[in-house]
């Protein structure tokens, strides 16, 4: 997912994986964060849940450290 998302930047997909990271909680959400971390150039399209309390901590943290890291490389 994260591989696809990065190589093709579409907004309609991203969209559908925002609901479903939202959805995440628990085991599932730190799973997926572990994999997002690997991906910071696909977690990055993902900075709007950076701060979405609905969203799972680990996620949160996934994202903000991937939005962080492109700021910090100047892209």
């Amino acid at each position: 997912m994260c591989t696809w998302d990065d190589r093709f930047d579409q907004w309609k997909p991203q969209d559908s994986i925002k609901k479903w990271l939202r959805s995440l909680s628990a085991h599932g959400a730190q799973v997926v964060a572990s994999v997002l971390r690997e991906y910071p150039g696909s977690t990055r399209h993902f900075w709007e849940l950076e701060n979405d309390r609905r969203v799972d901590m680990e996620i949160r943290g996934a994202v903000q450290a991937a939005v962080a890291a492109n700021g910090s490389d100047g892209g």
